[in-house]
């Protein structure tokens, strides 16, 4: 067996790595700013009522796969995102609470049951408005401290924060991965 060193292959060989390890360097860098400009775009985009939503949302990169993900793991994040329509799962209608007031305190609660049980125990009375057959008023000593809205479903419409943040991320990726091949 003849064995002979082709050196000009392997100086080729070597300088294609080379080449291959600066442009992978490069794409990683790409992705990592694509990322944490979608990251932005979504968080810019995404409904803000407390803000937990938006500050949930965080991404992961994965540089050997050049991939990354941006979203929430809040359980309400995907219905934000693609629409739903939510129905009651215990009650028979679903109480919605009226102002940031009523809103706030039944958060604090964990639940509009939580928040109106201890009222009533106390003595308050839940009772139908008389404009409105929908709204449920919940009295104490004489006085209004919470109001709520009754349905059998309600519909959250669809905000997309998500997809515009990634439209914008693949427009960027494209645009760089262009001037990266003009150089």
């Amino acid at each position: 067996m003849i064995k002979a060193k082709i050196t000009g292959l392997d100086q080729f060989i070597k300088q294609i790595d080379k080449v291959s390890n600066q442009l992978n360097q490069q794409l990683q860098e790409i992705l990592i700013d694509a990322t944490l400009l979608a990251e932005r775009i979504a968080k810019q985009n995404a409904p803000v009522d407390q803000g937990t939503l938006r500050n949930s949302i965080t991404h992961y990169i994965d540089n050997q796969n050049l991939t990354s993900i941006i979203g929430s793991n809040l359980i309400y994040a995907l219905p934000q995102e693609k629409g739903a329509i939510i129905k009651p799962v215990k009650a028979k209608q679903l109480w919605i609470p009226i102002g940031k007031k009523t809103k706030g305190a039944v958060q604090k609660a964990g639940s509009v049951r939580n928040f109106i049980t201890p009222y009533l125990n106390q003595g308050a009375v839940l009772i139908t408005s008389p404009k409105d057959k929908n709204v449920k008023l919940l009295i104490y000593k004489n006085k209004v401290i919470a109001s709520f809205y009754t349905t059998n479903q309600t519909k959250i419409k669809p905000k997309h924060y998500l997809e515009k943040a990634q439209k914008e991320a693949v427009k960027y990726i494209k645009t760089e991965i262009k001037n990266l091949f003009k150089k």
